[in-house]
């Protein structure tokens, strides 16, 4: 089967515009930095999963303590709740 220039740039046009009209696309609600979600606030004793990319040995699930603190391997307790 022969395709002649004009079939072929056609698909690439389309594959093109494709491509940008995805890259364009954004979420319908956005959340600014530093502001958190309605209605969700970490407390004590609920359970979080702490996942330290790369060092699979250094994640785990801990639960949050009275105190609203959490403690981790190297870096000791950080704040968790709010």
């Amino acid at each position: 089967m022969k395709y002649c220039y004009a079939q072929i740039i056609v698909r690439a046009l389309l594959v093109v515009n494709i491509i940008v009209g995805l890259g364009c696309f954004k979420p319908d609600v956005i959340i600014p930095p530093g502001h958190p979600a309605e209605g969700f606030v970490l407390g004590p004793e609920d359970v979080i999963e702490v996942v330290v990319w790369k060092t699979p040995e250094l994640s785990r699930q801990v639960v949050i303590r009275p105190d609203g603190k959490i403690s981790l391997a190297l870096i000791g307790d950080v704040v968790a709740s709010g």
